[in-house]
């Protein structure tokens, strides 16, 4: 079992996971409110976690990455001066570009609508306005 699957299922009571498919048997207006629910929780969700995440890179960084790590290179390498405002800012670059790429992938909104399977929920709120439109006919 993967990570993204064990949170889907301790956060799926909270986020209305099974709302759509609870609501078969009622009009396809309850099925796309309960949906459009869903997609919002799903974002409020990503913003916490967003939120949460750039808290503990600062903490990390802050602690290890600019202050323990550099300090060691910097003490301890042979190197002259300009070499080492050279690498500084060259490792400087490095992790900043390392973090930017991975915060993007891990928060873009593909990425969480393909974890949290909105699709499948807007296929399911969308399933049964065909067949409605065709009785009222």
């Amino acid at each position: 079992m993967s990570i993204f699957q064990l949170i889907r299922k301790i956060l799926s009571p909270l986020l209305f996971l099974n709302t759509v498919t609870q609501l078969k048997g009622r009009t396809s207006l309850m099925k796309i409110k309960a949906a459009r629910m869903y997609v919002q929780g799903i974002q409020k969700t990503r913003i916490l976690f967003l939120g949460l995440f750039l808290l503990m890179c600062a903490l990390v960084l802050l602690i290890s990455g600019l202050v323990l790590i550099h300090v060691g290179i910097f003490t301890y390498s042979p190197w002259s001066l300009n070499t080492k405002w050279i690498m500084a800012f060259v490792l400087g670059v490095i992790e900043f570009s390392i973090a930017a790429a991975l915060s993007a992938c891990l928060f873009s909104e593909k990425t969480w609508a393909r974890f949290a399977e909105i699709s499948k929920v807007m296929k399911c709120a969308m399933e049964d306005a065909p067949e409605q439109r065709r009785k009222g006919e």
